[in-house]
């Protein structure tokens, strides 16, 4: 397999954690969330091999990893964000 080929397997893979990425970013904002059966991060974490959240009596929180992990994605999806607004009042 050439780095093409790698790229490209781990571009899919990545494609599919996006919708537990999103609620991921979501959920880290605040300190703690609820629903902690079925976590919202599994398929990122079983991407990323390693756990990102723990259940705290009702709530989940997250590890220390997912603290840290959660600060380069919010700010990855705050400049999605800014640099679409922005384009759209260019284009309208």
């Amino acid at each position: 397999m050439n780095n093409i080929h790698i790229y490209i397997y781990v571009c899919i893979k990545m494609f599919k954690t996006l919708p537990s990425l999103k609620t991921f970013a979501l959920a880290s904002r605040n300190s703690h969330y609820t629903k902690c059966s079925q976590p919202p991060n599994k398929d990122l974490a079983t991407f990323l091999g390693g756990k990102l959240s723990y259940r705290d009596g009702k709530h989940c929180a997250l590890t220390d990893q997912g603290k840290s992990y959660a600060l380069p994605i919010n700010h990855s999806f705050d400049q999605m964000f800014y640099s679409t607004k922005l384009l759209g009042q260019h284009i309208n």
